[in-house]
């Protein structure tokens, strides 16, 4: 496949967060034609900054009954296993109330303490979303099961909807790091090749993908902390379709380096993640650290 490079001397995004355009990106042949038709490269970047369907597919969860499964696996160092979770899951609603039960549970390790309480907080940032115990009323979709939750853990889902729903900006609370996110600033620019595509997805849509990826000579842990952030947008719609993450921090206060492939699906005609794939580890202050694998799949019922 031919890759031209684009030169695009553009003005100053108007996104929710000011940054400077990207000069410099490697166009696919097939999306040249886009280009001149006009869709602009730095729409991309805005559709990157500014989307909000991705974050609304998740709180689409809250609207709609659907079951699934999900299975958690814990290892040490030795990457030998330690505990594990798995499930059958199903969600119901009735009226301003949802609820979910599981048909199916089995768990090895200490995956929970004497008090039947998550022990990894892995596990703990997606509990919230897929494995909550009580039946939660009210606004249902903004609100959170927060009864019993501690401010730590509060954080880290704080920090993972950054990450998951706002890439490229800064995420509160994780010290060292400050701009290092800001992937499309003029600061972070140099550390990063942008890449345009058109191609088809695993299910068939017909998706421009949109990747940012680490320079090979940007030196690992220190320059940069997203390495790679694939986002294929559906042409038609320009809906996230999919979006797969690779981040790394190695510092004297904390470590990780996390994967994560979030894939979108239609469900009564509502727009929500279907599959979560998580792989990382992480050593946080006051924190065993944690290797763990998460595998979430949501269907219809």
């Amino acid at each position: 496949m031919v890759l031209l490079l684009v030169v695009f001397g553009i003005q100053q995004l108007k996104a929710q967060v000011e940054t400077s355009p990207v000069q410099i990106i490697t166009v696919d042949s097939f999306v040249v034609h886009a280009v001149r038709d006009g869709l602009n490269v730095q729409d991309f970047v805005q559709m990157i900054q500014e989307d909000t369907t991705f974050y609304r597919a998740f709180q689409n969860l809250r609207r709609i009954e659907y079951d699934g499964s999900a299975t958690v696996r814990m290892f040490n160092e030795d990457h030998l296993s330690i505990a594990s979770y798995s499930n059958r899951m199903s969600q119901f609603l009735d009226g301003k109330c949802r609820w979910m039960q599981f048909p199916f549970e089995v768990n090895t390790g200490d995956f929970f303490d004497k008090h039947k309480q998550l022990n990894y907080y892995t596990a703990g940032v997606f509990s919230y979303i897929f494995l909550y115990r009580d039946t939660i009323c009210g606004n249902i979709v903004e609100t959170d099961n927060n009864a019993g939750s501690d401010d730590k853990l509060e954080l880290r889902k704080e920090q993972l909807k950054t990450l998951i729903f706002n890439p490229g900006r800064p995420v509160n609370g994780i010290p060292l790091i400050g701009d290092k996110m800001e992937i499309f600033s003029p600061e972070m620019q140099q550390y990063y090749d942008y890449t345009i595509a058109r191609e088809k997805f695993a299910t068939g849509v017909d998706c421009f993908v949109f990747t940012i990826k680490k320079k090979p000579e940007a030196e690992k842990g220190k320059d940069v902390v997203i390495n790679e952030l694939t986002t294929w947008f559906d042409v038609d719609s320009k809906e996230i379709v999919a979006r797969n993450y690779q981040l790394s921090y190695f510092t004297s206060l904390f470590d990780f380096d996390v994967s994560m492939k979030v894939r979108m699906g239609t469900i009564d005609g509502y727009r929500v993640p279907v599959s979560i794939k998580y792989s990382g580890y992480w050593d946080i202050p006051f924190r065993d650290p944690e290797i763990g694998n998460i595998d979430i799949s949501v269907w219809g019922r």
